[in-house]
């Protein structure tokens, strides 16, 4: 009896939940009304530009709070809109959620570079390369000052605040950027009373490219080298005796690298005598390439006292230039050593490894070579050995009367002897013999 019980008041309570089940499920959700809303703010540990209060704010002020409000009623499309023309918020995202709300994703605007110029602007420069205004709170980023405009600020300085962006230990170390009204740049690091010079702005990964072809070019020239103190690892002010270098420069990869590059030039150099054997004659150097001033492509040759020599190729264009031909001196295979592009020095890693000549008259030379030459960069290849040319085979009978020996006099005397001796009776050929019998005797009677 009990059991029976049991078992009526579990099915009258699955009779309870499936009818409540099938009143909520059949509710069109247009008709149910919004409870309130999620707000989602991306960035704002570091950037606290956009606060929940701020949306509420200007929804409010809109009338488009969607709180209270019928689902169906709500135009996700228009919140959009509206949040967007804030000028502090890059995109904005709404949409429903299944707990009856309105989820409300922001992303903020991100400053690169606070800008307080000479003529009394003042802004923020966004990860865009986009004009940003000065929001209530405050950025942890660069300021720059000086003679800067707008135009300068979104071009140039934008260029330099996504470098600083993309090397951590750089954007740590700068704190203040000085332009100057010849348009140069000063960097003021956080640490230390000293400035950076760094020049008229640009692409800094091509100003370290510029400088290993530079420094490869110059070590194959002829003539003797120089460098100054910190010009090793790239120091961007000039040198001065009253001050010591600039060492921290080294904490930077870029720095590092060009460093690593020196170092391995003054060691080819040192061992490869072509370089500065035959330095005060034209023996000593060969120009292959000399007028290829619409590329910007130059090659040469360096020979030592042996006649050993080097092919020097120097990009100066910030181009990739594949399937370059130039004419060789010697057949055979030509190996890069040294390449300014390598990853290691910090390039982009375009490489030739190890190139064989074809046949082909180019530039003066029987054969030539195909090269793909890095964006602004210096290649060194050796050069393979002359093969030595191969002898004719002599008939035998040139030979003998190329050969003007004694022994041959000798001889000759000999058959003029020969010659001159009264000649012997020759001697009388016996008859041949007849087949069959021998004939008979003749006897006398």
């Amino acid at each position: 009896m009990i059991k029976r019980i049991f078992i009526l008041l579990f099915l009258l309570l699955i009779t309870a939940y499936l009818i409540v089940a099938v009143t909520v499920f059949n509710t069109k959700p247009a008709d149910q009304t919004c409870k309130g809303m999620e707000l989602i703010i991306n960035d704002s540990i570091d950037h606290g530009f956009i606060t929940q209060k701020e949306v509420l704010r200007l929804l409010n002020s809109k009338k488009l709070s969607p709180i209270g409000k019928k689902m169906g009623d709500i135009n996700t499309r228009l919140l959009e809109d509206e949040l967007s023309k804030h000028p502090l918020i890059e995109n904005v995202e709404c949409y429903r959620t299944p707990g009856r709300k309105i989820g409300i994703e922001v992303t903020q605007r991100l400053p690169l570079l606070r800008v307080m110029a000479a003529n009394g602007d003042n802004y923020y420069i966004d990860s865009k390369g986009k004009v940003m205004p000065i929001p209530n709170s405050s950025a942890h980023v660069a300021v720059v000052t000086g003679s800067v405009d707008r135009d300068f600020a979104t071009k140039e300085l934008y260029k330099l605040g996504i470098f600083l962006q993309n090397h951590p230990l750089w954007e740590a170390q700068i704190e203040q950027i000085n332009v100057t009204p010849a348009k140069e740049l000063e960097l003021v690091p956080r640490v230390g009373e000293h400035i950076i010079f760094l020049g008229k702005p640009g692409d800094y990964e091509e100003k370290f490219a510029n400088l290993r072809t530079f420094f490869g070019y110059m070590m194959a020239h002829p003539g003797k080298k120089l460098l100054f103190m910190g010009q090793d690892f790239g120091q961007f002010i000039e040198w001065d005796e009253k001050k010591q270098l600039d060492w921290m420069l080294l904490g930077y990869d870029k720095h590092r690298e060009l460093q690593g590059y020196v170092k391995d030039l003054n060691h080819f150099y040192r061992e490869t005598p072509a370089l500065w054997q035959v330095d005060y004659s034209w023996e000593g150097f060969q120009w292959i390439v000399p007028d290829d001033s619409k590329q910007s492509v130059i090659a040469f040759l360096r020979r030592d006292a042996a006649g050993k020599m080097l092919l020097v190729v120097c990009n100066f264009n910030p181009v990739l230039r594949k399937d370059y031909q130039m004419g060789v001196p010697n057949p055979g295979s030509y190996k890069e050593i040294l390449n300014s592009d390598d990853k290691k020095y910090g390039g982009s890693g375009v490489t030739n490894g190890t190139v064989k000549s074809e046949k082909g008259p180019m530039h003066g030379f029987d054969q030539h070579i195909s090269l793909t030459l890095p964006p602004m960069s210096t290649l060194y290849l050796s050069v393979p050995a002359a093969r030595k040319p191969r002898t004719k085979k002599v008939d035998a009978a040139d030979e003998k009367a190329a050969k003007p020996t004694k022994p041959a006099a000798k001889k000759a005397t000999k058959a003029t002897a020969k010659a001159a001796a009264p000649a012997a009776p020759a001697k009388t050929e016996a008859a041949p013999k007849r087949r069959g019998r021998p004939p008979k005797a003749k006897t006398t009677v």
